[in-house]
């Protein structure tokens, strides 16, 4: 698969080009109101205080799970939980950095452009929709050990700072989205609930917890899916570390004051880095809707 071209001249200038916009809307071009049905269709792209809720128990508990691998050396644990309607296990890894304050970490999980430059797997990461300053819908593309199919998935993406608990939260889950139409040359995953907790220690530093459902899809065997995924999500918060600690440095000099997460995203203003679905999935997608539509 061709990766598309992730350069300045596509992305960066997205951001460039807002501080134009904004003069033009503070010389009088209206923001445009949303409709009573569109706000209620963008509800279902919003967390609810239940999801957090929900997520929180997940981490904030060891019940149900089982620990597969525990690294006392590196601070690292695997636990495993299997499923009631899916055999893809769910995995958790808990590790601490000492050396990484949460609110760094947080920014570097944010920042699309810092993934960028050092997600070796990455293909695509771009937005189809911001919903309001805490939820977007995103697009990622990424690449797999040949003979495997390249996947992607249409998550909704979700974030909030919990300042009692000094806990910083990202989840995401999968979702339909009539703008991220099915890619043809991808097999598309499915998320059925991951996300990422931070909380600083009173030693400084911060621990950090990821938890994963994933069904990558496709032919692979159910066995090897989650032998794999025991390995591999370890192996991110790993690649997360070593890549954080260059974070405050590199931001220094892209993008110093971005930081939308934690200003506000303006949902009136382009993203910055509009999904755009290839007309081939977008021909498809229109073939499939006006076959549903004749069988009814």
């Amino acid at each position: 698969i061709e990766e598309r071209d992730w350069s300045s001249d596509v992305c960066s200038s997205d951001l460039q080009n807002r501080t134009q916009d904004k003069e033009m809307s503070a010389e009088g071009e209206q923001k445009r109101e949303w409709t009573a049905e569109e706000l209620e269709e963008r509800k279902k792209y919003i967390a609810t205080d239940e999801e957090f809720q929900h997520f929180l128990d997940i981490m904030d508990s060891d019940e149900g799970f089982t620990v597969v691998s525990d690294d006392a050396k590196k601070h690292l644990k695997v636990l495993t939980k299997p499923a009631a309607d899916t055999p893809i296990a769910a995995i958790k890894v808990e590790t601490y950095y000492e050396d990484l304050e949460p609110e760094v970490v947080y920014d570097a999980l944010h920042d699309h452009y810092f993934r960028r430059t050092w997600d070796d797997h990455m293909i695509e990461g771009s937005i189809i929709e911001q919903v309001d300053p805490f939820n977007e819908v995103g697009y990622y593309s990424c690449k797999m050990p040949f003979p495997i199919a390249n996947r992607d998935y249409c998550n909704h993406r979700s974030w909030k700072i919990f300042p009692e608990r000094k806990t910083w939260v990202i989840f995401n889950k999968s979702v339909l989205h009539p703008d991220c139409p099915v890619e043809p040359k991808f097999t598309r995953g499915w998320s059925f609930f991951s996300g990422y907790y931070l909380q600083k220690r009173e030693e400084g530093g911060c621990i950090m917890k990821y938890y994963t459902h994933n069904d990558p899809r496709g032919w692979l065997p159910t066995l090897a899916i989650n032998l794999v995924s025991q390995k591999v999500a370890p192996s991110l918060l790993t690649q997360l570390h070593e890549n954080a600690l260059k974070y405050p440095e590199w931001k220094k000099n892209n993008h110093p004051d971005w930081k939308p997460w934690l200003t506000g995203f303006d949902i009136h203003e382009k993203p910055y880095c509009q999904h755009v679905p290839t007309p081939e999935a977008v021909k498809n997608a229109e073939k499939e809707k006006a076959a549903k539509a004749a069988a009814k």
